[in-house]
């Protein structure tokens, strides 16, 4: 699980990098993951409605838009998804999306809320150099993160040879 302290940190860039090199030797499943809570719509742009829905789960099957999950498509994700809902929804809606994952695969996931409902094998959190000012769901995740890693904008201080797979579980291997 993958999340992030702001917007434009490079969360998906790292997720589709850990499922180009995984995916060669894994099924990886992309998962990104929007929650809507009342207190950070600043951090989701205008894309916070969801009309009268509980929660929208979409399987991107487009390889060639610009979405993030078209992106972990193309970066080779077996499958992926988009997750749009409310806070107060999302336990319920990631219950949705584990009945359709397929046996045997990897979850690579885009997400900071989850974290309070699920313990994965590892949480990642990035962070800005340079930025103080942090999305409220991430300030109450930073202390669950097994590692932060910081970014300029353009790298990360982190290396995929710090990841491992090991009996379909992620873990870090420094």
């Amino acid at each position: 699980m993958i999340g992030g302290a702001s917007r434009n940190v490079g969360k998906t860039s790292l997720l589709c990098k850990i499922i180009a090199h995984f995916s060669e030797s894994y099924q990886i499943i992309g998962l990104k993951i929007k929650t809507i809570n009342q207190d950070d719509h600043f951090f989701h742009g205008k894309d916070i409605s969801l009309g009268n829905q509980a929660f929208n789960l979409y399987d991107e099957a487009e390889m060639n838009s610009s979405g993030d999950s078209s992106k972990m498509l193309n970066a080779g994700a077996l499958r992926a998804y988009r997750l749009k809902t409310f806070y107060g929804n999302l336990d319920l809606s990631f219950k949705s999306f584990l009945e359709k994952r397929p046996e045997n695969t990897l979850i690579v996931c885009e997400s900071n809320s989850l974290r309070e409902f699920i313990i994965p094998d590892l949480f990642l959190l990035i962070k800005h150099k340079h930025e103080t000012e942090m999305k409220p769901s991430a300030l109450r995740m930073e202390g669950l993160a097994n590692r932060i890693i910081y970014t300029d904008g353009f790298e990360h201080s982190f290396s995929l040879n710090e990841l491992e797979v090991i009996n379909n579980q992620w873990l870090l291997n420094c």
